[in-house]
């Protein structure tokens, strides 16, 4: 083997079936994965701030989102209970749409 390139380099120039292969070497190889990690890693370090940031967005939203459905719980049980009573009130009366009257609707 030649120092610093490959017999399958060389090969390549001559036309013959291999083409462009190039066999890495040993030191080309070294260094391009310790670049390679290097941007890995730096790349897993962006994700994970990108990451946290999110979640605490969401987190905050969450709190907001949860506020308000506390503000709202007493507006919404009142509406229960509202309907709850109409609905008790009115299950001995008959409905205009179940005895057909046509009273309010325009001609």
């Amino acid at each position: 083997m030649m120092r610093g390139g490959s017999l399958l380099k060389a090969a390549g120039r001559n036309g013959s079936l291999f083409g462009t292969c190039k066999v890495v070497t040993v030191q080309d190889r070294g260094m391009a994965n310790l670049k390679a990690v290097r941007n890995r890693m730096r790349s897993v370090s962006s994700i994970s701030k990108i990451t946290k940031a999110m979640k605490m967005v969401a987190a905050a939203k969450l709190r907001g989102v949860q506020t308000k459905q506390e503000l709202a719980r007493p507006f919404s049980k009142a509406m229960a209970d509202f309907f709850k009573h109409l609905e008790d009130s009115t299950e001995g009366a008959p409905s205009s749409a179940a005895s057909g009257d046509s009273e309010g609707k325009k001609k």
